[in-house]
């Protein structure tokens, strides 16, 4: 007599991933949508005349734009490109020693993105450098000139901090005493100073703005 085996078959059913709660959806659309909305300012804030509620949000979110690197201006590709900015720096040692350099540095600064990020640094300085908005000759715009002014205030304590801190890092990393930084305005050639051979390096084409000097314990 043969004995039927009796095969149990277990069947295992997948369970259907819970998807998140509406509560959540939620909140993803909302931090999307801010995200958005730094990404649309930052262009229209930066590339002048830039829309005042647009450098609101950039204000509002200043750190997210700065940590999330969303800080694109995109005039520098656009097909009118204004000028780009260097730093150039003169450290000096407490035994008397001098070392020049340059942000960025082509030889320094490797690969391309490292030298790329670095140039973004001297544009983001540069940018925060505005001419202050003169007082309005009718009063009626008196309110509108006080709001300029104090945005031209706030800009001016930004890029003092921001240069600190430049110089601050460039003595912690050298070893350095003081070192003194030019801000240096890079001017473009025309197509037909570029056609009839004129260098990019013409020493004529660099502006020199303003002078930041950094001592050993100075605070950003």
């Amino acid at each position: 007599m043969v004995k039927k085996r009796s095969s149990r078959t277990t069947s295992t059913r997948s369970e259907p991933s819970a998807s998140p709660g509406r509560t959540t959806r939620f909140a993803i659309s909302c931090v999307l949508l801010v995200h958005l909305a730094i990404v649309v300012a930052t262009p229209a804030g930066l590339v002048m005349p830039g829309s005042r509620f647009a450098r609101w949000i950039l204000q509002a979110f200043a750190p997210y734009v700065q940590a999330g690197n969303v800080s694109h201006g995109y005039a520098f590709f656009a097909p009118d490109p204004g000028p780009g900015h260097v730093i150039e720096y003169e450290l000096r040692f407490a035994d008397g020693r001098e070392k020049r350099g340059t942000i960025p540095d082509v030889q320094q600064h490797w690969p391309r993105l490292r030298y790329h990020r670095h140039f973004m640094l001297t544009e983001q300085l540069a940018a925060l450098l505005q001419d202050e908005p003169p007082p309005p000759e009718d009063a009626r715009f008196q309110r509108a000139w006080k709001q300029e002014r104090a945005h031209w205030e706030r800009q001016q304590r930004d890029f003092q901090q921001r240069a600190q801190a430049y110089g601050n890092h460039l003595l912690k990393t050298s070893g350095a005493s003081e070192v003194e930084m030019h801000l240096l305005r890079h001017h473009l050639l025309t197509p037909e100073e570029f056609l009839s051979g004129r260098s990019l390096r013409d020493r004529a084409l660099f502006e020199t703005g303003e002078i930041i000097t950094v001592r050993t314990g100075d605070q950003p």
